[in-house]
């Protein structure tokens, strides 16, 4: 494992031998890597290149819930991938079955041509990985710990094994071996069509249970912050010590509004924009449903009431408490109900991840069945039938799941839309999808 601070490169033996530190400049590593889990095994190089990507290359501020959606996402191998193994092991095997076939059985103590011989032990060798390979990828497909890019591209990769064992079975055919033609037409056939069925019941969401829990993760970033400190853009917490309004002299500072107003469901949210000058740069007020920043919540809001025009943006998480936060901002007379001012749906509905093309994390808990039962008849009125299933069943997606970078961008985008009164007039939802794995949606309701 190489040292992230001189690019030294130390084996088990000399990370033993020094307790854990570089044996050339002494620092020590966070990870021990044959000692954890495989679901879970970091290096230190591996950890700092998360960081660092979803910082953006220390640049932007992070919450410690984005760093932990970070961690578990594996690699997704594609259906050639899959193939090229498969394909690969099946020829290992037959080859290695071979050679012992020519060197040990020696053909004729079964009576048979050496080439006969051959042509038997390599369908039972192609006979026995077909079926491993076929249980593999149908029980991968099936696995919800694993996100739904992957288990599709399982699923595909049985289709394409289906299609190979059936030309496998033409092959046994003209070789004059029946039995590889009904063993390879039962499994080809059965691995298209439960390819086809997989992959069609697969829904659009990623319904994966991270392969790193809360308590794993909370491990992980303990002992990097006691070997190397605490990430410099990491928010641990909800300080409100560098959020300020400006003092100045002999000005009272709530004579003066801003553009818009940002009001956000989670105070974790509302602080990693805080924290990246977003509001400077957008001439925006940041606040969250809960008050926060508390030190400074009433002055914002003072400053938000002397703009007539003001436009007010919701951003919230794709889940009934998110759902409810939008209706309170729009109806609550705490906020902004009876008043005149637009207000937009900058936040993720369930409609957008029911017919979301690209992945999403989502999670469930019997917490979100209760408030989504819960919700006010008044908001469930406005849900479709597959919304109000979808958030029955404690479906739910958090903001955190996505970097600060692209929340930055996405939100930049809204806002711009949002201005252009004539760009989202007249409809229901104007998806922005910037790429990767994330979208959002503008709504107005002014």
């Amino acid at each position: 494992m190489k040292c992230i601070n001189c690019g030294t490169d130390s084996n088990l033996k000399d990370r033993t031998a020094n307790q854990g530190k570089c044996q050339k400049c002494g620092t020590r590593f966070a990870f021990e890597p044959t000692s954890m889990p495989s679901d879970c095994r970091f290096t230190d190089p591996s950890f700092q290149k998360i960081l660092n990507n979803i910082s953006a290359n220390d640049t932007l501020f992070f919450t410690k819930g984005q760093l932990f959606h970070a961690l578990p996402r594996r690699k997704n191998g594609s259906v050639r991938d899959w193939l090229f193994n498969y394909f690969t092991t099946v020829v290992l095997s037959a080859f290695l079955v071979m050679m012992i076939t020519y060197f040990f059985l020696e053909a004729s103590q079964y009576r048979l041509s050496l080439d006969e011989t051959y042509i038997k032990s390599t369908l039972i060798v192609s006979t026995v990985n077909s079926i491993l390979w076929f249980v593999r990828l149908w029980l991968i497909s099936q696995d919800l710990k694993y996100f739904r890019r992957e288990r599709l591209t399982r699923a595909r990769s049985l289709q394409a094994l289906g299609v190979i064992l059936l030309n496998a079975a033409t092959v046994s055919l003209f070789l004059q071996q029946l039995l590889g033609v009904g063993i390879f037409f039962i499994l080809g056939a059965s691995a298209v069509g439960l390819g086809v069925w997989q992959a069609r019941r697969i829904p659009n969401t990623m319904e994966a249970t991270p392969p790193i829990t809360p308590q794993m993760f909370d491990s992980l970033l303990e002992k990097w912050i006691f070997a190397h400190g605490a990430p410099p853009k990491l928010l641990l917490d909800t300080n409100e010590n560098n959020f300020s309004v400006p003092n100045l002299p002999g000005v009272d500072v709530t004579n003066y509004s801003f553009d818009r107003l940002i009001i956000c469901q989670s105070d974790n949210i509302a602080q990693m924009l805080l924290s990246n000058n977003f509001h400077f740069e957008y001439n925006s007020g940041i606040v969250s449903i809960n008050h926060y920043p508390s030190s400074i919540f009433e002055t914002i809001m003072i400053m938000a009431s002397r703009n007539p025009d003001l436009k007010v943006f919701v951003l919230h998480d794709c889940s009934p408490d998110g759902i409810r936060t939008l209706n309170m901002v729009k109806y609550n007379s705490q906020w902004f109900g009876g008043q005149t001012n637009a207000i937009m749906d900058v936040g993720i509905s369930p409609r957008q991840i029911l017919s979301a093309k690209r992945s999403v994390f989502t999670q469930s808990s019997e917490q979100s069945i209760r408030v989504s039962l819960g919700l006010e008849s008044a908001i469930r009125d406005n849900l479709t039938s597959e919304e109000l299933k979808w958030l029955d069943a404690g479906n739910y997606v958090l903001l955190e799941f996505f970097s600060s970078q692209r929340i930055l961008q996405t939100l930049s985008r809204c806002l711009y839309l949002g201005e252009q009164s004539g760009a989202i007039e007249g409809n229901d939802s104007d998806l922005i999808i910037l790429g990767g794995d994330s979208f959002y949606g503008v709504e107005n309701f002014g």
